[in-house]
């Protein structure tokens, strides 16, 4: 009988001590949900990141248009600002 309670014991212990290690495993800081949560957050980043680089590499070439070319202000100041030449009419069409 004793011996009977004793290996009920020991064998209760045993499962609650593997119940708090599975749950350290999987739910506390460092275990298996925190860190693929992480990665899921780290792979939104990166693509959200890469999107950006794209944009910044779009920008630095038009930086490098606006530095380098006259034709790209010239056309800018003429179809944004309506700008034109000293030796050039401007007709106006109205409908």
């Amino acid at each position: 009988m004793i011996k009977m309670r004793a290996q009920t014991f020991f064998l209760s212990a045993c499962l609650l001590m593997l119940l708090s290690l599975q749950y350290k495993l999987w739910f506390m800081e460092g275990g298996i949900i925190p860190c693929l949560q992480l990665k899921s957050a780290i792979a939104t980043k990166e693509q959200a990141n890469q999107v950006l680089l794209a944009r910044n590499n779009r920008l630095s070439e038009e930086i490098k248009a606006w530095k380098t070319g006259s034709t790209l202000i010239e056309s800018h100041a003429r179809y944004e600002l309506g700008m034109i030449k000293n030796s050039e009419v401007f007709y106006r069409i109205v409908k």
